[in-house]
């Protein structure tokens, strides 16, 4: 027999199943939402004791720097100074600066007018910080404030307002005339009983 002979037989279908490969994303089960635990106050508690523990740690340090500072006498005393005489020793810091010498005119009204208002203020009980100048000559009206240099206060008022919001620079006089008025106000407005300025103080 030649075993070299070819020998035809019926045509065989062979169908093959791949094994699902963990790869596949066709394969892939759905995704499941996320199941989360109940909210309870415990998950609050680290957060609401580090709040506590600053507010804790800002009350003891401000404690603790009061409590140094009042060993030491350290106080305010500009606070505790009397109208009168606070608002002198700010007219000397102003005139110890120079401001308008040093041709900082709008400075220098603005510092002075500062210096009246804030006197104004404590002296007769009104808002003279917060109120333009007709509104404090108008409040003034009302309070033993003297009449005779009401008028004389208003133009240094006036002209210092042009100043610092007009920009217009007032007459050489005016330097002068505003350390007479605020030397003049502050003396004739202030109480009866106080002692005068010691000596050697400077007047203008």
């Amino acid at each position: 027999m030649d075993n070299s002979a070819v020998l035809a037989t019926n045509t065989l279908e062979i169908v093959v199943i791949p094994t699902p490969s963990p790869n596949d994303l066709v394969d892939m089960s759905d995704i499941k939402e996320i199941r989360r635990e109940p909210t309870v106050w415990l998950d609050y508690l680290p957060w609401a004791l580090g709040i506590a523990g600053v507010i804790l740690l800002v009350v003891l340090a401000s404690w603790l720097i009061g409590r140094a500072q009042k060993k030491r006498g350290i106080s305010s005393r500009s606070v505790e100074l009397p109208p009168y005489e606070l608002a002198i020793k700010k007219l000397e810091v102003l005139e110890q600066k120079q401001l308008w010498q040093k041709q900082q005119v709008k400075e220098f009204c603005a510092e002075l007018t500062y210096i009246l208002r804030g006197y104004l203020e404590r002296r007769y009980r009104i808002p003279a910080l917060e109120s333009t100048s007709d509104e404090i000559l108008r409040q003034l009206q009302t309070t033993d404030f003297p009449e005779d240099i009401r008028s004389e206060l208003g133009a240094i008022l006036a002209a210092a307002d042009l100043a610092k919001f007009a920009k217009l620079i007032p007459e050489e006089s005016f330097h002068d005339d505003a350390w007479r008025l605020a030397r003049n106000l502050l003396e004739t407005t202030k109480p009866v009983n106080f002692p005068a300025p010691a000596v050697g103080q400077q007047q203008h």
